[in-house]
């Protein structure tokens, strides 16, 4: 399943080539239904619940506007949601996100590291280091573990291939309409900067990504 999810994200991604053949001029002929339709990052729904199954559990966003001063945005205020939207919204963010499950797994194959899987799953998550010590046991071997260590390398490819889609976001933008404010009222490519960036400084799935240096290491 989570390999189809990263082929599903891959073709995301590569919807950026048909629009990177966009020119500034033909993108300004329906600029304005994006904001109004809500295809904006800020006001999308759909977008909005993969964030949480993901694990981005920021309920308020602060980001820079174009004239330098900066707001905050609840990420519940969606243009257009209806009751059902804000529902399925308020059980999402509430809920477990996909890396949360595979703690839980960890937790029962791993009882000896005390691993807890219970935690407030409106915020982020958080790096363990028993979570950390069972995903290096499961990659020192590999073998042993192979069902873990299948597991681990599919959730790598599901938040690498969204950085991918952010990235491509961000290049995408600035290629269109260079350092014009975005249609969801933020800095445009300033702030997509700082949200790709953010993806590489904070991981969603941190044990796993920390597990690499340490067996480099």
């Amino acid at each position: 399943m989570l390999t189809r999810v990263s082929r599903i994200e891959t073709t995301l991604v590569h919807t950026w080539d048909v629009l990177q053949t966009l020119t500034p001029d033909e993108y300004q002929e329906f600029r304005p239904v994006v904001g109004r339709e809500g295809a904006s990052g800020f006001q999308s729904y759909q977008y909005r619940m993969l964030e949480f199954i993901l694990g981005v559990k920021q309920r308020q966003r602060r980001f820079l506007r174009p004239d330098g001063s900066h707001a905050t945005v609840d990420v519940f205020d969606i243009h257009g949601a209806d009751a059902d939207a804000t529902r399925d919204l308020e059980l999402a963010w509430k809920g477990p996100a996909v890396y949360d499950a595979a703690v839980s797994l960890l937790a029962s194959r791993f009882p000896e590291f005390g691993i807890e899987p219970q935690r407030d799953f409106s915020q982020s998550y958080a790096r363990s280091a028993p979570v950390f010590t069972a995903w290096k046991a499961v990659y020192e071997d590999a073998e042993g573990h192979m069902d873990l260590f299948q597991l681990g390398e599919k959730l790598v490819d599901v938040e690498d291939t969204f950085r991918q889609w952010r990235f491509r976001h961000l290049t995408t933008v600035s290629r269109i309409i260079g350092f014009d404010a975005g249609t969801g009222g933020s800095s445009g490519v300033e702030y997509l900067l700082e949200v790709a960036t953010e993806s590489i400084r904070q991981p969603l799935f941190v044990e796993l990504w920390e597990v690499r240096h340490a067996l480099l290491a």
